[in-house]
């Protein structure tokens, strides 16, 4: 189900919330992700993650654009591929989420 699932690095604005940008983070993989962010093999990491800065320069390889976490929030997060049926799990404003 990994090839149905688009993974991708969004930024939002530290006082609003508002989505500034999504990046679509290219030649990484779910389980690279998962020991990035010290999830277990078993879960598909559909939530959001929040990014760290040792997460973000690690992520930055695989990125197009910069991850200034002094300026911008940054999450992982993931999107069904056109046809599928996994659904992005990031409902509202993706500071309030938890690391679960």
């Amino acid at each position: 189900m990994e090839d149905r699932v688009a993974r991708v690095l969004t930024s939002y604005a530290k006082d609003s919330g508002e989505l500034i940008g999504e990046y679509p983070l290219r030649g990484i993989g779910l389980d690279r992700l998962r020991c990035l962010f010290d999830v277990p093999r078993e879960n598909p990491m559909y939530d959001c993650w929040a990014v760290d800065h040792q997460q973000a320069a690690a992520l930055q390889a695989f990125v197009s654009g910069p991850i200034d976490l002094d300026a911008f929030d940054f999450f992982v997060e993931s999107h069904a591929l056109s046809g599928t049926r996994v659904a992005a799990v990031c409902d509202g404003d993706p500071r309030e989420m938890e690391d679960s």
